[in-house]
């Protein structure tokens, strides 16, 4: 759990803002989308004028959340505070990082390992399964700290998205006790858990599902079976009606094949230019396999890009997973 004294410390800073905006990273997740809105509602209970960005449409399944659509409307230029929310590093916040630099204070919020991390305060707890879990925690103090009650339904259901889309629905090795412990406390207010899970975790469209046959039908295998790799090329998108942000959770199905260690989605979203996405077990540090493309994440999940012929990025990306087995 992160500690008190460092949760005090971010608070000060949103403390003394007037205007703060919310950064989301670019490809935006469950975890980013939910956490800057569970933030978003408890600045505007506090007062604060609250703006939330991301360089990337927001994924139309996330419009349940209380401001969804919010995202990129605000009419302020300059803030006092700009919070990243679940960013590891400066470049995932896309050209929303010109609303960081114009800031007078910056925070970041985040549970990647933080090599790379940014801002005035890193608020950073990497044993946390999700950014979520410390948005609870911030919102939990400011209740202590202000005597108010802050937490409410909608907030309770972003948060609960947040971890569940981070976990895999508690399935993920980076489940905690006190990531069970905080779902159970937000399983107290009135939403749809179950009906949540679903829709996040298991429910897709019949075009996601003949993307999802037709790629894993392609998939190959090095190193004897320890390695497993997807394509998703232009082609696949224009054939299913499908875009590269309907690949997610795909790449699950090849890291739970017995005796694969690590697997690799690779996406083209443009010519020449690459989303690598990458799945690992125990012992194979999937944050390592990317960082040597200047990418990262965590331990189990990470990613990078990769620009260049098809076959160079998989040879490229096939040393690196070798390297790490």
């Amino acid at each position: 759990m992160i500690a008190a004294a460092k949760i005090a410390k971010a608070a000060e800073y949103i403390d003394k803002a007037r205007a703060v905006c919310l950064i989301c990273h670019v490809n935006p997740d469950g975890d980013t989308v939910s956490s800057a809105l569970a933030l978003f509602s408890l600045l505007q209970k506090k007062g604060k004028e609250v703006a939330v960005f991301c360089d990337n449409k927001i994924p139309e399944k996330f419009a349940f959340l209380q401001n969804f659509d919010k995202f990129n409307i605000s009419s302020l230029k300059k803030f006092d505070l700009a919070i990243a929310v679940d960013c590891a590093d400066e470049g995932r916040t896309g050209t929303m990082y010109r609303y960081v630099k114009k800031a007078i204070s910056t925070l970041s919020v985040d549970h990647h390992k933080p090599d790379r991390a940014f801002g005035d305060y890193i608020l950073n707890d990497t044993s946390a399964a999700a950014t979520a879990e410390i948005v609870y925690r911030i919102i939990r103090y400011f209740e202590k700290a202000d005597g108010k009650t802050y937490m409410d339904d909608s907030i309770a259901a972003a948060l609960f998205c947040g971890i569940i889309t981070d976990s895999g629905a508690f399935s993920f090795s980076n489940t905690t006790e006190e990531t069970l412990a905080i779902a159970s406390e937000l399983k107290r207010y009135s939403f749809d858990a179950s009906g949540m899970i679903y829709d996040m975790i298991s429910a897709k469209s019949k075009k996601v599902f003949e993307l999802s046959a037709s790629v894993l039908s392609r998939c190959k295998f090095y190193e004897d079976d320890r390695i497993g790799v997807i394509t998703f090329r232009k082609s696949d998108f224009a054939a299913t009606g499908t875009t590269s942000e309907d690949t997610e959770g795909i790449i699950n199905n090849v890291i739970n094949v017995k005796g694969v260690l690590i697997a690799v989605a690779v996406t083209e979203e443009y010519d020449k230019s690459f989303k690598i996405s990458i799945r690992t077990k125990a012992p194979v540090d999937a944050s390592s396999v990317a960082s040597a493309f200047g990418g990262g994440g965590h331990v189990r999940a990470a990613g990078c890009r990769l620009s260049g012929y098809y076959e160079d990025v998989l040879d490229k990306i096939l040393k690196s997973a070798r390297d790490n087995l």
